[in-house]
């Protein structure tokens, strides 16, 4: 497997991600194209230069896309005609296509003026091309982006199924800190920008110092990359406030490393505002506690890494959370090591196996492979899930037919529901085999986080669903399945294989990730051959052992399931870690790194 790496000159941090990728990624066999300046150059010798670019020794097309570098002599109208004519010739020859997608954007309207109306019409034209041209290719397509925030930005255009791939992360670990209420030092990191709410900081910096029951000072320190800062409106803002005295201005290296080690001197980095994950993710290389607004990036970043504090109403929660951290030092302590453990999940030998992944997909195991006859299972708990609920069960029926030598029977328990769940479910069954349990029985519904009272009903719940079940001599496999988790048509097939070719294994489990990142998400019912839940992926490609896992996609033995059951522990040990327990008196549980399940938050 070769890969070749192509990318532009006008974008610097573009130019900076693939050289990176290529150093820290690729291998010596891969080889890396940096585009000349097509703008430069007439219309015809630009497209010669594009088509010049031989592919024939490589199996897999990288581009690192920015709108610029497909410009010819300035002409932005064929920006998307030379893309899709590169797309096309990949395809076409039938190479895995993968674009890293960070850069990408479409072209917005001016102002409706007399002047504007010819540059309107070039972007109204180049939108529609996008849509009806390049989409297209784009969903037949690897697409990558670097942060959550990017991700985001390309749903919104109708780009789905992106990897969330960080870039490698720095690998210097720093000193952990004791915050000190008389030398903390609070900044604002990354480059001065018009998406920091710079307003929203100094109302902070005013509450932090209006505590008049503490001597307590604090100071901010706001940095700007490579230039200094010179600006009238933050300046008035800052007077506003009347905290003069307590703002710093700083001017940082545009260097990477040198910034990452300048920010290293702060103690906490307050970053209020949209689009700034970047500012997010090098505060946490410098192992800073890192306060965030609680946009949709962040929300999922906090849940895959639970290392950074997110807030709604920063005013109030951010004093809170400094003084907090200053007074209880177990709390610092365990932020200090999640932001450890991420350090270590980005590093570069990680970020290398979440591109196997995304270059290596496994080949598909062929049905007529797996010699499985009899009965299977597959069992269900549902509440309000009529948004996935009728895919989940269509696709569990294409399997069926993949399976066709084997009769499937489904139990499926529905509680509570005040959607058309119970519905769908009885509509299912109108031509599926099995047996299932719809109506009120009275409980809360919970969120998604522990507790006493979910993780009693959780067990109770997955404990009704078996019993739904009264024959277990006919059949060798189970399935245990959220209407939650998208998942590949042959994922059944997959974890059959593994149990054929595995008679020390009692059951397996996919790797779970939350939509299209490559984090493993489920962290509340993981534990490793410690107990602990410290997750190491050693291997994208071989099966490994743990204590307890689940992932929405599970499949066990049925005499296995047959003999356990799930139970209540305390409100903060999942329903999953004591069945997992019994489940091992009878065999391995392993994860299998190359079947992967996304969960939709």
């Amino acid at each position: 497997m070769r890969v070749l790496l192509i990318h532009g000159q006008h974008n610097r941090d573009a130019k900076a991600l693939a050289t990176n990728h290529y150093h820290n990624v690729l291998c010596d066999t891969d080889d890396i194209i940096e585009l000349e300046k097509l703008n430069i150059h007439t219309i015809e010798s630009g497209k010669e230069i594009l088509e010049s670019i031989s592919m024939v020794n490589y199996d897999i097309v990288h581009v690192v896309y920015d709108n610029n570098m497909f410009i010819i002599n300035h002409d932005r109208r064929v920006v998307f005609t030379e893309f899709t004519a590169l797309m096309t010739r990949v395809l076409d020859s039938n190479k895995k296509l993968v674009i890293t997608m960070d850069w990408f954007k479409l072209f917005t309207p001016r102002v409706k003026t007399r002047s504007n109306w010819w540059y309107n019409k070039q972007i109204k034209w180049l939108n529609q091309i996008y849509y009806e041209e390049v989409l297209p290719l784009l969903k037949r397509a690897e697409l990558v982006v670097t942060t959550y925030d990017h991700e985001l930005q390309l749903s919104n255009i109708g780009i789905h199924g992106v990897h969330v791939i960080p870039q490698p992360g720095c690998s210097i670990n720093y000193e952990p800190k004791q915050l000190d209420q008389n030398t903390l030092k609070i900044v604002v990191p990354g480059a001065r920008s018009n998406n920091i709410d710079y307003n929203e900081i100094m109302k902070i910096l005013c509450a932090l110092n209006s505590d008049k029951t503490t001597d307590r000072c604090y100071k901010l320190h706001i940095c700007n990359r490579d230039e200094e800062i010179t600006d009238d409106h933050l300046i008035k803002l800052i007077v506003k406030h009347n905290v003069t005295e307590h703002v710093q201005f700083i001017q940082f290296s545009n260097e990477t490393q040198q910034y990452i080690d300048q920010l290293a001197s702060y103690d906490v980095a307050v970053i209020l505002g949209k689009q700034l994950s970047r500012s997010v993710i090098d505060a946490l290389a410098a192992e800073l506690i890192c306060i965030t607004s609680n946009t949709p990036s962040n929300k999922i970043f906090k849940l895959q890494h639970n290392c950074i504090y997110t807030t709604d109403a920063p005013n109030t929660t951010i004093p809170y959370y400094i003084n907090q951290l200053i007074d209880d030092k177990s709390r610092l302590s365990e932020l200090q090591n999640n932001i450890r453990k991420y350090k270590e999940r980005v590093q570069p030998s990680s970020i290398k196996k979440m591109y196997e992944l995304v270059y290596e997909p496994r080949d598909h195991v062929k049905p007529q492979e797996l010699d499985v006859t009899g009965v299977i299972n597959v069992f269900m708990c549902c509440r309000d899930n009529e948004q996935d609920l009728g895919t989940t069960l269509s696709r569990l029926r294409v399997m069926e037919r993949r399976l066709n030598g084997c009769e499937f029977k489904y139990y499926i328990l529905e509680n509570d529901s005040v959607d058309d769940t119970p519905n769908i479910i009885k509509d299912f069954f109108a031509s599926a085999d099995g047996v299932y349990v719809t109506g009120a029985q009275g409980n809360n519904k919970h969120i998604s986080a522990p507790g006493v009272g979910r993780m009693r009903d959780m067990a109770d719940y997955r404990n009704h669903m078996k019993s739904l079940c009264d024959s277990w001599d006919n059949s060798n496999y189970s399935f245990i399945v959220d209407s939650g988790v998208e998942f590949e048509l042959d994922i059944m097939e997959r974890q059959l294989y593994q149990l054929l070719n595995n008679d020390d294994v009692a059951m397996i489990t996919p790797y779970g990730v939350i939509q299209t990142s490559n984090f493993y998400y489920d962290n509340f019912a993981y534990r490793n051959l410690q107990d602990t839940r410290d997750f190491d992926l050693s291997s994208t490609e071989e099966l490994f052992e743990v204590h307890s896992a689940f992932c929405g996609f599970v499949c066990i033995r049925t005499s296995v399931l047959e003999r356990c059951n799930w139970d209540m522990v305390d409100g903060e040990t999942c329903e999953h870690v004591p069945f997992c327990k019994q489940v091992r008196k009878h065999g391995k549980i392993v994860i299998d790194p190359t079947v992967v399940v996304r969960w939709r938050p």
